[in-house]
């Protein structure tokens, strides 16, 4: 919540106006709520018809969403860092660069951790990690390949 109130909020305020940027930032909360109450529960621990002290496993269930997230996390990172390379000042894509390489390491220890207790063994919590993180390279690559095709690359 804070990150959305105090980090996206502000810039689609900047971009778009109040109305406009509050308008999307709230249809993106309803539609994470419409997914988690009618399609999948995006937060399986929350999920109220279940009795999580008789399971065997801590946070079973919350393994797929959070790789399907930190894949599409991960590749947004790679296309964030690729194009940064591009825009701006020279610093720019050093700054990109060191803040997403950085918070890679406490993003992949909090992950592990969540998916070690998701999962039977810290073999499969260690792959499911490694295979959610690589996405951040193929992210640059294609974002490389597709500027480079559009004329923007450099």
């Amino acid at each position: 919540m804070g990150m959305a109130a105090f980090g996206v909020l502000p810039e689609m305020v900047e971009t778009a106006g109040w109305a406009a940027g509050l308008g999307v930032l709230l249809l993106g909360f309803g539609l994470l709520w419409f997914i988690n109450r009618y399609v999948y529960p995006v937060c399986p621990s929350c999920t109220h018809g279940h009795d999580h002290g008789t399971c065997s496993i801590e946070l079973h269930g919350f393994a797929a969403p959070l790789v399907i997230a930190a894949t599409l996390h991960s590749f947004m990172d790679g296309l964030a860092v690729t194009a940064s390379r591009r825009e701006g000042p020279e610093g720019l894509a050093w700054g990109v660069f060191l803040a997403v390489a950085i918070h890679k390491i406490p993003e992949g220890l909090a992950y592990g951790t969540i998916l070690r207790a998701a999962l039977h063994s810290r073999l499969s919590a260690l792959a499911w990690v490694a295979a959610a993180q690589a996405p951040t390279i193929l992210g640059g690559v294609l974002e490389s390949q597709v500027a480079s095709h559009l004329g923007a690359g450099g």
